[in-house]
């Protein structure tokens, strides 16, 4: 939701909450938490955003305005850090794969470039989308010069086949990334990859991943898409 659509939401949450209800006590709710709005930012998880006001006052407001939480305790648990303004945000909106123990090899992947690098660029994509496809030739750049892991999914179901046949065979894989061949097909009728492909699905709805490719820099900062600039993007992000 864009912030003016967001503001006029909230124009309206407000003047809903400052209709006369004399079955509540008034007294109890602040009837101008909506004013003096300093600055906000969506919350990166569903359904609240961050507000400050000018006077000082820091909430989570629903997307809808109808519930709103005053100085609440945000704690960010995948980076470590207490959210305690807007600002704050820029620095929790990213995801520490090396914290959370997230690697290609436990997800059905390949590592390209250096192995023994622990810090690591890591691509989510799906091989037999066009889309994915393109980001290959960058892949392939950002891999002579750091580490790169390559996680396969597939983004729809008639797709999954392709993918395990990537999952279930590393010779494939790396042809994959390297020279864009894709493996025929194997279906799931030995099981092969069920259980890697099954912590993927789970690893990108946890992740609130939405966009293939999706891409993680070694500082944590995402790229979605294949944008134009994505490899200085990624560079831009090592540290």
């Amino acid at each position: 939701m864009s912030r003016t659509l967001f503001a006029s939401v909230l124009g309206v949450a407000f003047a809903l909450s400052s209709m006369p209800d004399v079955a509540s006590a008034a007294d109890a709710f602040p009837r101008d938490y909506l004013q003096g709005i300093k600055s906000m930012q969506q919350l990166p998880a569903e359904g609240f955003h961050v507000v400050e006001s000018n006077d000082g006052r820091f909430m989570l407001v629903s997307t809808n305005g109808h519930y709103v939480i005053l100085n609440p305790k945000i704690l960010d648990m995948w980076n470590q850090v207490e959210v305690k303004s807007v600002s704050d945000l820029k620095a929790s909106d990213r995801i520490p794969l090396s914290r959370m123990g997230l690697s290609a090899d436990k997800l059905g992947g390949v590592t390209l470039g250096d192995k023994s690098q622990a810090k690591r660029t890591t691509v989510f994509l799906d091989p037999a989308s066009p889309e994915s496809s393109k980001v290959l030739p960058a892949v392939r750049e950002l891999a002579s010069k750091q580490r790169v892991d390559v996680v396969f999914f597939p983004a729809a179901e008639n797709r999954t086949d392709t993918t395990r046949a990537l999952v279930c065979d590393q010779e494939a894989a790396m042809r994959f990334v390297e020279r864009g061949q894709l493996p025929a097909p194997r279906s799931a009728s030995d099981g092969c990859g069920n259980e890697a492909m099954q912590r993927t699905r789970v690893t990108i709805q946890l992740l609130g991943i939405e966009v293939l490719p999706f891409t993680v820099a070694p500082n944590g900062a995402t790229v979605i898409g294949t944008p134009k600039d994505y490899v200085a993007l990624v560079n831009k992000n090592l540290e």
